[in-house]
């Protein structure tokens, strides 16, 4: 009897372990600029697309990986992704709330640099 508790809570232990680090890895798709924070959530997104993304929704400037509109995108036309994102803006106001969130609808195109982003909803939050 003795044995079968102890397997299973082995079995326990070992699921509840592997559930914490998949929560854990995860944060791959949050990017920082300054006092904003972009949550990028998309499906099938490469790294460097979500900071692309992140980039474009943040204003930075990136003008150095513009790739311009190919040959598949004038005859197939662009292979769009969509995605949502989150941009928290903190301590924006001096009285709680004090964080603005907007939510972010963006379309990508995989093969050129054709992006863009439509508000979906922007609001007071409470953050730290």
């Amino acid at each position: 009897m003795k044995k079968v508790i102890s397997f299973v809570m082995a079995v326990c232990l070992m699921f509840s372990v592997a559930v914490i680090a998949s929560a854990t890895s995860g944060n791959e798709n949050i990017f920082y600029y300054g006092e904003t924070e972009i949550t990028v959530e998309g499906n099938d997104l490469t790294y460097e697309e979500m900071k692309e993304i992140a980039d474009f929704v943040a204003g930075v400037d990136n003008s150095e990986h513009v790739a311009p509109v190919g040959l598949l995108c004038s005859i197939f036309g662009h292979k769009i992704t969509e995605s949502t994102v989150i941009e928290i803006t903190h301590n924006v106001y001096s009285t709680a709330p004090r964080c603005v969130e907007k939510q972010y609808m963006v379309k990508s195109c995989s093969r050129c640099d054709y992006i863009v982003k439509t508000l979906l909803n922007s609001y007071r939050v409470n953050c730290h």
